[in-house]
């Protein structure tokens, strides 16, 4: 019997380092399948760096540098014209108006009398030909 016994204790040692051995290696394959399914930071590889220029801090490389399409220079050319910057003006006037409890009509009427004789006063105010020194 005590041979059988300590046949026992001696498979079950084993079996102790046997199920050691296995969490050990169960650890390792879980940790490189979490290192495969994190993304790679930085650049692919084999890609390599562009050079910029040697341009001073500040200045723009030709890399970074956006250019505007046709359509799109166009449109930023129609964007503020004179008409529209005097609508928008109208129209913030006669909104400021009414945030005071004033009558808009009334603001936008007494705001286009001010504009009208300021255009006056600097046209009759602008210098007529060139301005002469006097000589000592």
């Amino acid at each position: 019997m005590s041979d059988i016994a300590g046949v026992i204790s001696e498979l079950e040692e084993r079996r102790a380092a046997i199920e050691k051995a296995l969490t050990a290696l169960r650890e390792i394959t879980s940790s490189q399948d979490e290192g495969q399914l994190r993304k790679r930071r930085g650049r692919p590889a084999g890609q390599k760096r562009t050079a910029l220029t040697n341009s001073p801090q500040g200045a723009s490389s030709p890399l970074k540098r956006r250019t505007l399409s046709a359509k799109q220079k166009q449109a930023i050319s129609r964007a503020w014209t004179p008409e529209r910057k005097r609508r928008f003006a109208e129209f913030h006037v006669q909104r400021m108006a009414r945030l005071r409890g004033e009558d808009p009509s009334k603001a936008l009427r007494e705001y286009r009398r001010r504009k009208q004789t300021d255009a006056t006063d600097s046209r009759s105010r602008k210098p007529s030909g060139r301005v002469r020194l006097k000589s000592s």
